[in-house]
């Protein structure tokens, strides 16, 4: 008999997935897919082995005196600010409009 493997499986019996061969090991605690041969990295951890720890905070990332904090789960810096500041990283003012010139 002969078997064909599905991507990413080997073997006679394709019972070989792409971490059965150590090639991709996974640190931390990380877990390997078998099919695709890529490490699922446990929060707070990132990488491809799960190697770096992530730090959204880092190199402060909100703008005009707003807060980082760090949501459990997401990898992106959530910032904070008073008013009139607004947006991802407190760059945007609520006195900005965007406007858009349109050409007759």
């Amino acid at each position: 008999f002969s078997c064909e493997c599905a991507a990413g499986y080997t073997g006679r019996q394709c019972d070989q997935g792409r971490c059965s061969t150590g090639s991709f090991p996974c640190k931390n605690l990380g877990q390997c897919d078998e099919a695709t041969g890529t490490c699922i990295c446990p929060w707070p951890l990132k990488g491809p082995y799960c190697e770096e720890r992530a730090e959204p905070c880092r190199g402060d990332p909100c703008a005009h005196g707003g807060s980082c904090m760090v949501i459990v789960g997401q990898y992106e810096p959530q910032c904070q600010s008073a008013p009139p500041w607004h947006g991802p990283s407190c760059e945007l003012h609520e006195d900005w409009i965007a406007t858009s010139d349109v050409i007759a």
